[in-house]
């Protein structure tokens, strides 16, 4: 079932070839690096220390660049935003750099929900283009895409 670790479990101090891992039975929060894409896969209702303790993790285990292109598979994900952790990572990693062209981060939903909250999201990370899609495939092409690609929604905070 892969690595499941927690903050304050022994094997969280460094990620392994699935990544790294934080939650428990009622939701989990997955990161690893897929062809130079950060996977971020959240499923269930993790808690809030699942979100912050797998992306502290994640940068001390040097998974991430900042303006690394981003997938978010929300597809299995059934509890509430938890801004405040989001607002932590935004601390953490501030996901772009003005110097580069925007991280671009794709969003995979079973349903248009999240299309509401594009605009808090982007907000929260202005150096990176947030788009969303119903399927992984689709998310995983465009992170990387041309950027005359004309979906492309650059939402400025």
């Amino acid at each position: 079932m892969g690595n499941e670790t927690g903050p304050t479990d022994a094997a969280s101090t460094a990620p392994d070839e699935s990544g790294v891992v934080h939650g428990n039975a009622h939701g989990k929060v997955r990161i690893r690096v897929i062809q130079n894409i950060l996977r971020v896969d959240i499923s269930g209702e993790p808690e809030g220390e699942a979100l912050t303790g797998s992306f502290r993790e994640a940068l001390a285990g040097g998974l991430l660049r900042m303006s690394m292109p981003t997938l978010v598979d929300l597809t299995g994900f059934i509890g509430g935003v938890d801004w405040t952790g989001i607002r932590t990572i935004a601390e953490m990693a501030p996901w772009g750099s003005p110097d580069q062209r925007p991280s671009r981060v794709a969003y995979v939903t079973r349903n248009d929900w999240f299309a509401a909250l594009l605009k808090l999201v982007s907000a929260i990370f202005p150096q990176s283009t947030h788009k969303q899609f119903n399927d992984v495939e689709s998310g995983l092409r465009w992170p990387e895409a041309s950027d005359n690609d004309r979906n492309t929604r650059r939402i400025n905070g």
